[in-house]
């Protein structure tokens, strides 16, 4: 494995608020405080600093979300790998993070009742059906 392989590369918190903003030039105050605060959240040993695995995960909310839009925004902060579709494992995450008490055969048997693919993964569309469910 190459040196550069091994690196991990980081980009400054500066530098990704500064990224932003120019993106998304009609963000008002109010929305760019909660951008650069959930940018500092990145940075969880203080270093200034967030992986660009992070940082691109970050701009793909942030380019696809609606601000008041929760369920997208759920459902773009659990797609991990920016696929435009959930696994079982990106939705057991989310749905840990947001406190529910959830395990993996609990995540699969969920998923089976809605998804209409192979692969077992949720679409957005299908991802909405199955937040319906859960909060009847």
């Amino acid at each position: 494995m190459r040196a550069r392989e091994r690196l991990k590369l980081q980009i400054r918190i500066t530098q990704a608020s500064w990224i932003l903003m120019n993106f998304k030039k009609h963000f008002n105050n109010s929305i760019s405080i909660q951008i650069w605060m959930k940018l500092k959240e990145l940075d969880a040993d203080g270093s200034g600093t967030m992986n660009t695995e992070d940082f691109t995960h970050f701009v793909y909310i942030c380019k696809n979300a609606v601000i008041d839009d929760i369920k997208t925004i759920l459902f773009l902060a659990a797609d991990k790998d920016c696929s435009l579709s959930i696994s079982k494992s990106e939705l057991l995450t989310i749905l840990k993070k947001l406190g529910a008490e959830v395990n993996q055969q609990m995540v699969d048997e969920l998923v089976d009742q809605v998804a209409d693919n192979e692969d077992g993964t949720l679409s957005y569309d299908l991802f909405n059906t199955l937040m319906e469910r859960l909060i009847e």
